[in-house]
């Protein structure tokens, strides 16, 4: 053994193999050789040649600080490549020894080209009673080194893409990374195929891997191992066999489950949807006195919103600080921005990332689109809504570029209140900012064009002025789309957006023109909301004769009319004070598709019956007075 269980190495009573012999033969030839033509001159001498290592008169070496006799330096060489350790510390020129108990070939490898060099310059050698003991200054008992190595850091996006994009079927042959040599079966590497499989939803092969290393290369698993199997079993739903894999750790291999174990296995529970149990789990590790950490309390939050339990998440948020005594972090904040989003909750939002920058925290750029997103989704008045712009010029402040996603979210926040005039000036400022080195300009997608357009008709149904000029860019969006490259696509939603475009202005002759047409040139077919936004314009504009063939039309396709048709009918016909057709249409409405009148509707639909009996009244009165009038004057 080159070193023991203190991580000390032997300078004698150590032989070398026959190997060793060998190639320590060759490699003094060479040595000796390439010594004697720089002796004569006709070789340089080597940047880190020995020669100026000053040798005492008992023909030992001084290092500076500890004197290695030659024979046993030579006794601890590994011949078959040159052990000379650059280290600036101590000076330890001629010390022929690994610095690192490294026990992959691979990172011995590594350390001999510098990969390791942040480690290996941090390193002390010193002499303990006949022994060379070899640690980092800040880890004597390389405990700071096990841990980074043994416990499973939380995956970052570039991990994460670089585990779901890592080649599982070929991991175990030749890479070109490793000098196409084989990949070691490692306990490392175990637990990076293992890693791989989970995140790539392949649950059986991480099982095999994970049989494999103990029954065939008798490598034993750590906690590590065990939290990177629970996790392939997490991220396919098997809650059953991720906690037999943690009674496992005990039973079979006698570990104590860490808190990434446990975290695991509550990962698998709220993804199943069993947040009730995953609770549970929490409960007893703090009735056993075991830590949580941040990453539990983030799990049991986001399991909390996917099963809409609000109240449940804010009050375990609160008691996560209270009682765990566990703050939150940057990912925590968000989640929790998110679910203000979802709630419409935009004073809360603002208040979390208030906290946040007061605790010191740097938001991350989800953070800052997740906030952007609570204030576009905002039912607020406009003003609320437009406030993402100061949202952006901070996140630009810190230093975060606006992706896809972020301008996006500012566009639907303008498209909602229909201000197309800051819509167009986040266009423009898109394509005329000043990149800086190495910043890449933002393309716009196909759902920024949608968004686009959604806005003109919102913009269409607030501002009469402005439906001409809206109407023109609307096509000549339309138009680009059409010329764009092929990652700019036309849906549904395209036409449906540029549709309610002609709808919101009224132009009913136009848009029944495109319903016909431009449907047909796209490849598609009209569908239910199309339907719907056509209904609305011919309602609107008294047209209820086509309207009725609107919505023949759309239930002899097969398809379900929406809430919306149903009531542009029947406030339609009522407007006419035809309340026969109007009561047709609600009993359909109930019987054929199972809608239930919304109450506010209910209200608005008794006081338009009671309007247009009323107008029905004074009508049949206007008449008979006038029928009164024409009899007397005869």
């Amino acid at each position: 053994m080159l070193y023991n269980e203190n991580n000390i190495v032997p300078t004698t009573e150590r032989r070398l193999t026959r190997r060793e012999q060998k190639d320590y033969v060759q490699y003094n030839k060479k040595k000796s050789y390439k010594l004697s033509k720089r002796q004569s001159g006709e070789l340089a001498p080597h940047p880190r040649s020995h020669n100026d290592i000053p040798i005492d008169t008992e023909g030992q070496v001084d290092t500076g600080q500890i004197l290695v006799p030659k024979n046993e330096r030579k006794s601890v060489l590994a011949p078959h490549v040159k052990r000379s350790v650059e280290s600036n510390v101590l000076n330890a020129k001629a010390l022929t020894i690994d610095p690192l108990p490294l026990k992959s070939k691979q990172l011995i490898e590594e350390f001999k080209r510098g990969s390791l060099s942040s480690i290996k310059n941090r390193m002390v050698v010193e002499e303990k009673d006949g022994h060379i003991a070899i640690y980092p200054q800040d880890d004597p008992h390389w405990e700071k080194l096990t841990a980074s190595v043994t416990e499973p850091l939380e995956a970052t996006n570039a991990e994460r893409i670089r585990l779901k994009k890592l080649d599982i079927a070929n991991f175990w042959g030749y890479s070109k990374a490793l000098g196409n040599l084989k990949r070691p079966r490692t306990l490392q590497n175990y637990n990076l195929y293992i890693r791989a499989c989970a995140f790539q939803n392949k649950l059986q092969l991480a099982e095999a891997a994970f049989n494999e290393m103990r029954d065939d290369y008798m490598i034993l698993p750590t906690t590590s191992t065990y939290t990177c199997i629970i996790s392939a079993c997490a991220k396919s739903n098997d809650v059953e066999k991720a906690f037999q894999y943690l009674n496992m750790m005990t039973t079979r291999d006698g570990l104590e489950p860490t808190v990434q174990n446990y975290g695991a296995c509550i990962n698998a529970l709220v993804r199943n949807g069993q947040v009730n149990e995953a609770f549970e789990v929490c409960e007893a590790m703090r009735a056993h006195n075991q830590l949580t950490d941040i990453t539990i309390h983030s799990d049991l939050l986001v399991g909390c919103i996917n099963n809409g339990e609000m109240k449940r998440a804010w009050d375990h948020f609160e008691m996560m600080r209270a009682e765990y005594r566990v703050d939150p972090d940057p990912v925590a904040f968000s989640i929790m921005i998110n679910c203000a989003a979802e709630n419409d909750m935009v004073e809360r939002a603002l208040n979390l990332f208030d906290e946040m920058e007061h605790m010191g925290m740097i938001a991350t750029e989800v953070t800052f689109n997740t906030l952007i997103k609570a204030l576009a989704k905002s039912y607020r008045d406009d003003a609320t809504k437009l406030r993402v712009f100061e949202i952006a010029d901070k996140m630009e402040k810190y230093g975060y570029q606006a992706d896809i996603y972020t301008v996006n979210t500012v566009l639907s926040a303008c498209a909602k209140v229909g201000n197309v005039e800051r819509m167009m000036k986040v266009i423009n400022m898109i394509k005329h900012k000043e990149l800086k080195k190495g910043e890449k300009r933002v393309q716009l997608d196909s759902i920024s064009y949608n968004i686009m357009l959604h806005g003109l008709a919102n913009n269409n149904a607030r501002n009469q002025k402005a439906q001409n000029q809206n109407i023109i860019t609307a096509m000549a969006l339309y138009e680009q789309m059409k010329s764009s490259p092929a990652t700019i696509q036309i849906t549904q939603t395209t036409l449906n957006s540029l549709f309610s475009v002609l709808t919101n202005a009224l132009r009913v002759n136009r848009a029944l023109e495109f319903l016909t047409t431009e449907f047909d040139k796209a490849g598609m077919k009209p569908d239910a909301i199309t339907y719907t936004q056509a209904i609305e314009m011919l309602a609107k504009t008294k047209k209820m004769d086509l309207a009725e063939k609107m919505m023949e039309e759309t239930i002899q396709r097969g398809l379900k009319p929406t809430y919306n048709a149903y009531k542009h009918m029947i406030f339609g016909h009522i407007s006419f004070g035809d309340h026969a057709s109007s009561s047709k249409w609600l009993a359909q409405m109930f019987e054929r598709d199972g809608y239930m009148m919304r109450p506010s509707d209910i209200k608005k639909y008794k006081s338009a019956v009671a309007g247009s009996r009323s107008k029905i009244r004074q009508f049949n009165d206007a008449a008979e007075q006038t029928k009164r009038i024409l009899n007397e004057w005869k």
